[in-house]
């Protein structure tokens, strides 16, 4: 999939900043002050092609949150430079607006970045295009929540993930390009406009220091990798554009800012599995809070070095620790069988998932705790996904642990859920450790 898909700014993004409880940092400290150490995310705490931002309407439930420890944001106070006529006002406050990102974030432009206003029917072409790149990796995300049993088989997934691009995105950076664009359907520059370019203007300057396109192309093909990358990529603008949005915004353009996101309808998002949904969200809410840590114990420096040995998987996204450690995953394989079925069989495909979404699926069928205590102890995995001749579907999924009370823990975990979601019943099969689940 096409690096710019996933630096989008979504209004999924709104319903982070709209739920955080951080109160607005005092304007009188001269230099920024460095946040507390922020503890590792407790392992009992409940826990989605561009890259996105939320509205505030109403969700399915749980709805998940941002919440991380009450912190002391960085206060800058930026030199008033002498005022400079400019020829186009947005164009001037897009310049103020950079440069005090630049500030807060403690990185510089070495480049100027290009940017304009794209209206939402000109982004719905682009979309088209770069999706359509990355049809084959959609349908098979799609076949696979099918397979799982997450997703009606009538459901058009790709049509489904465009109208969730289309009708939330309010801005993306094109490293491509090296372009900023912010998705403007009416007249006028009002504070979403300004939060969204702060958010942007981050990932154009994770380009130019450190080169996110090709991070992302390194880890494609395998879902658990990329969805790391971007929750590093996302959570470092999410933290920034909160510290802009407490910063350099009043009460009431803070207001207007999160607010603004209410006009938009997700209809398309809240139609999705919830598994997809939180999938979506991740890089916002789950990225953030992974930032967050890393600026907790060595500010924007910490933040910085992540990307030269940035996080291999969603295992090191949800805890830091496992990430400082570099506790790597363990290589899974999974051999095509396709030959072995017979005539009309072949391998769709295959990747990995991680632990994440190991924790969401379970979530579907069981509780919150259950889910997050089986997902936990993930080693690795892979799967293979192949298609019958007459329309059949053949998931195979090898998952490894890190100890045998890990793997243990999921396998009794995913009886009980298996019997739940399905209303079967396990039976023993033939061979130790084999179940055979016969519906009713």
């Amino acid at each position: 999939m096409k690096p710019r898909i996933a630096l989008l700014t979504t209004v999924v993004l709104l319903l982070v900043l709209g739920c955080t409880s951080t109160p607005p940092p005092s304007t009188s400290t001269p230099s920024p002050t460095p946040l507390p150490a922020s503890p590792t995310p407790s392992p009992t705490a409940t826990a989605v092609p561009p890259t996105p931002t939320p509205t505030a309407t109403s969700s399915p439930e749980p709805t998940p949150t941002f919440e991380p420890d009450p912190v002391i944001l960085p206060t800058p106070v930026m030199p008033t430079p002498a005022p400079t006529p400019v020829v186009d006002p947005f164009l001037g406050e897009f310049d103020k607006i950079g440069s005090e990102v630049n500030f807060l974030r403690g990185l510089f432009s070495v480049a100027e970045i290009d940017r304009t206003f794209i209206t939402r029917d000109e982004l719905a072409v682009r979309l088209d295009a770069d999706l359509e790149e990355g049809r084959d990796e959609i349908e098979q995300t799609g076949r696979l929540l099918k397979t799982l049993g997450l997703l009606e088989p009538e459901v058009d997934f790709f049509e489904l993930v465009l109208n969730m691009f289309s009708e939330g995105v309010l801005g993306f950076f094109d490293p491509e390009e090296n372009a900023l664009f912010i998705v403007e359907d009416k007249p006028g520059l009002d504070p979403l406009d300004k939060m969204v370019y702060a958010h942007e203007f981050v990932h154009g300057l994770q380009q130019q220091h450190f080169d996110i396109r090709t991070l992302l192309d390194s880890v494609e093909g395998n879902s658990d990798a990329e969805r790391a990358a971007r929750g590093l990529i996302e959570g470092d603008a999410t933290l920034a554009e909160s510290i802009y949005l407490f910063n350099y915004m009043d009460e009431q353009e803070r207001k207007e800012a999160i607010e603004g996101g209410g006009a938009f309808d997700l209809e398309a998002f809240f139609s999705a599995p919830r598994v997809f949904q939180r999938l979506f969200i991740f890089p916002y809410l789950q990225g953030a809070e992974f930032v967050v840590s890393l600026y907790g114990s060595d500010g924007w420096a910490a933040v910085d070095a992540a990307y030269a040995n940035p996080p291999s998987s969603t295992e090191q996204i949800l805890h830091p620790e496992k990430f400082a450690a570099r506790e790597e995953p363990i290589p899974v394989s999974v051999p095509d069988v396709s030959e072995l079925l017979g005539d009309g069989w072949s391998e769709i495909g295959q990747d990995t998932v991680g632990e994440f979404f190991i924790r969401v699926y379970l979530e579907t069928a069981s509780t919150a705790g259950m889910a997050l205590e089986a997902a936990s102890g993930w080693g690795g995995d892979r799967y293979s996904l192949l298609a019958g001749a007459d329309g059949e579907s053949l998931l195979i999924w090898s998952i490894t642990w890190d100890t045998e009370e890990d793997a243990v823990e999921f396998y009794d975990t995913f009886q009980l859920f298996m019997q739940v979601f399905t209303g079967g019943v396990w039976e023993p099969g033939e061979g130790d450790g084999v179940g055979v689940l016969t519906l009713s």
